[in-house]
């Protein structure tokens, strides 16, 4: 199995594949059709059929590996062409739901809600929770995050010496539910070095070296009890919902885990003058549109209080209120009938 493609991903694949093969075009299965009936009308047909059952990401997940699966046919010699390069397919612009969701999450993560998450947490948890609003890291990318060693870089880790994160690694699924391996980050923007504070690497390594031999065992920064990688949905349930709840946040209210980063990119971008790049490199995406999201929530109060001197500046109407006396300013009643 290939490391950076996964048994999730395998498991996903095989997931929508047997989907695909349900559905019926013309009276027949796909999985029925010869390679040579798969034309660019029954293609689109499929994809309309697709699109009745299902919501448009999961369709778009299963018709890729319907174009994958004959891409391959192709380079082993059973097509000669791929049809679905050819097909007209509709895609619903995503833009807007995409912005609005940024908006909603990004809300559920003020100061405010941060601060009281932190200080419901308990003691033993306090530096997860600190690290990853500080740090931008995903749950998987924590949870794997070890202490740095010089004579491994490939395994990356937190560096004490340096204050910089070297994020290399991530928790990824196996193919059972509940099953993890530990193998390359999401994609490749996923490899990035992150600073942290002097002040928060100390605290960290106070931490690491309290811990006992035995829960350092196979070096992971925030181990189990027995010393092994810890379970992700222990990280969402166990400590963030449990200070949710003893901050008496409603469910409405509280964040999920990965809704701590977008605290991380607001944050950066409010402090660091909209250094767009930058932010997108830190949080390691992969597309510069998906950190261009945040400037419907990232504000620049001095430079927001210019630019309005500035149209005030340009357009200098007279903001005087009409006067008592003013006849525009009387409304005349109707004489009752």
């Amino acid at each position: 199995m290939d490391k950076k493609y996964g048994w999730a991903s395998y498991s996903n694949d095989e997931s929508h594949t047997a989907q695909i093969n349900k559905v019926v075009v013309g009276n027949q299965r796909l999985k029925d059709m010869r390679l040579s009936k798969l034309t660019k009308s029954r293609l689109e047909a499929a994809w309309a059929e697709l699109r009745k059952k299902v919501a448009f990401r999961t369709c778009d997940d299963r018709y890729q590996r319907l174009k994958g699966a004959l891409k391959l046919a192709v380079k082993r010699g059973y097509l000669k062409s791929n049809p679905s390069e050819l097909c007209e397919i509709s895609r619903p612009d995503l833009t807007e739901e995409r912005i609005l969701k940024t908006i909603e999450k990004v809300a559920k993560v003020s100061w405010d809600t941060l601060d009281l998450i932190v200080k419901h947490t308990a003691p033993k948890d306090r530096l997860k929770v600190i690290l990853t609003v500080r740090a931008g890291l995903r749950a998987q990318e924590l949870i794997a995050l070890k202490i740095y060693k010089k004579t491994q870089p490939l395994e990356g880790g937190i560096d004490f010496e340096t204050n910089i994160i070297h994020v290399r690694k991530a928790l990824k699924q196996g193919r059972t539910r509940g099953e993890y391996y530990i193998g390359s980050p999401k994609s490749t923007s996923g490899i990035r070095n992150v600073p942290i504070d002097p002040d928060l690497s100390e605290a960290l390594k106070t931490y690491w070296d309290d811990l006992p031999k035995k829960m350092k065992a196979e070096g992971f920064l925030f181990p189990s009890e027995h010393g092994t990688h810890l379970d992700p949905t222990n990280l969402r349930e166990r400590v963030l919902y449990r200070a949710c709840d003893a901050a008496v946040l409603t469910k409405a209210e509280r964040p999920t885990w990965h809704d701590l980063r977008h605290a991380f990119a607001t944050t950066y971008l409010n402090k660091r003058g909209d250094n767009w790049r930058r932010a997108m490199e830190l949080m390691g995406h992969g597309d510069i549109r998906t950190t261009l999201l945040y400037t419907h929530v990232v504000h620049d109060p001095a430079r927001d209080a210019e630019d309005a001197d500035a149209l005030k500046e340009g357009m200098p109407f007279d903001l005087g209120t009409p006067s008592k006396d003013d006849p525009s300013n009387v409304v005349p009643f109707k004489k009752a009938s």
